[in-house]
């Protein structure tokens, strides 16, 4: 805790921007921005993507969490009930288990999409293909200072000579260009397709046909 206070105290006297970042906060997002005054960037990833990330390292979730809060059921996942309570039965494939929970979280920023146009919508894809100029629209979007450190470290962090996989979940270094699309070699055709069936339509909100090419 003494760490953390020192680490608070320092970044707020130099007037860094804290970052909360967590995926299940998603449906409270509304909340905080409205509570707490926040800026709010959605990142957008690609379902096989997002379902090679959770299948590489087996992390499993529970959809009856989302059966045990009823007002969540209620303002978001009502249409999709009948589908998470099979998954929280359990025992179910992990690929298959992915995509519902993919499913289950985009239903939400479809409805923020149209109901908060102003928070920040950005794809992974777009981040990793056009590194340097797409972090720093998104920098000038959220009013934050771009700078020669700010660069470097965006440089150092998304470079081709990074692993392309990092089995160590806290790295946030990557090879940004491959790894977006690695999920083709991390996933069969089968599984693929499985992940397309399973979120379709809902993908057409977010994705084109052809991203789900060779």
């Amino acid at each position: 805790m003494l760490r953390d206070w020192g680490v608070f105290t320092y970044q707020r006297r130099r007037g860094a921007a804290a970052l909360l970042k967590d995926p299940i906060a998603l449906f409270s997002s509304e909340w905080l921005a409205d509570t707490f005054d926040l800026d709010v960037v959605v990142l957008i990833r690609h379902p096989a993507a997002f379902v090679a990330s959770l299948k590489t390292r087996n992390w499993r979730h529970s959809f009856q969490s989302f059966l045990d809060q009823p007002l969540l059921m209620r303002d978001f996942l009502n249409p999709l009930e009948e589908e998470i309570r099979y998954f929280a039965t359990g025992g179910r494939d992990i690929v298959d288990e992915s995509a519902a929970l993919w499913k289950v979280l985009y239903t939400a920023i479809e409805r923020f999409q149209e109901k908060r146009p102003d928070w920040n919508f950005v794809q992974l894809e777009d981040l990793s293909r056009n590194t340097l100029p797409a972090f720093r629209k998104l920098y000038d979007d959220l009013g934050l200072e771009w700078g020669e450190k700010v660069e470097s470290f965006v440089r150092s962090t998304s470079d081709r000579s990074n692993l392309v996989v990092d089995r160590d979940a806290g790295s946030v270094r990557r090879n940004s260009a491959a790894h977006s699309w690695s999920w083709k070699k991390q996933l069969t055709p089968d599984e693929i397709e499985r992940v397309k069936t399973i979120t379709a339509p809902l993908w057409t909100r977010f994705y084109r046909d052809e991203d789900w090419g060779e």
